[in-house]
């Protein structure tokens, strides 16, 4: 299976992306009205994989989220995506995940089954974000 990712920051996942939080805000957006409905559908994440320990704010330095990673079983985003969202109402979401909820009416799918959660556990890996061992 092929997984999207979303809301990664090079300041905490450097593996992963070279996006920035100051390249991820913009002067003006127009996601206002999505944003309350984005950040209800990623607290529905399934946990893909975490572990001891949680994410600082860039800027203030205090602990925002716990380490972790989440999937609704196309995507998968980092536990302190929608703490940046909530936080930063300029952070530009990426039109393809917006436009892939909108189709969905931001409806979480109900079952996400173990195999798909195992196989974004694999992802993750390939990617270099997770660590087996």
């Amino acid at each position: 299976m092929a997984f999207k990712i979303v809301g990664f920051l090079i300041e905490h996942d450097n593996e992963v992306t070279n996006q920035t939080l100051e390249n991820s805000l913009v002067e003006e957006t127009d996601n206002s009205q999505d944003l309350i409905d984005v950040i209800k559908y990623l607290n529905k994440g399934v946990l893909v994989c975490g572990w001891m320990g949680y994410f600082n704010d860039i800027i203030t330095k205090k602990p925002v989220a716990p380490w972790g990673y989440d999937t609704d079983g196309i995507w998968i985003w980092p536990n302190y995506y929608p703490y940046y969202l909530m936080r930063h109402r300029e952070y530009k979401i990426d039109e393809g995940f917006l436009e892939y909820l909108k189709q969905k009416d931001y409806q979480f799918s109900k079952k996400i089954s173990k195999n798909v959660i195992l196989e974004a556990n694999d992802f993750l890996v390939k990617i270099g974000k997770w660590r087996v061992g």
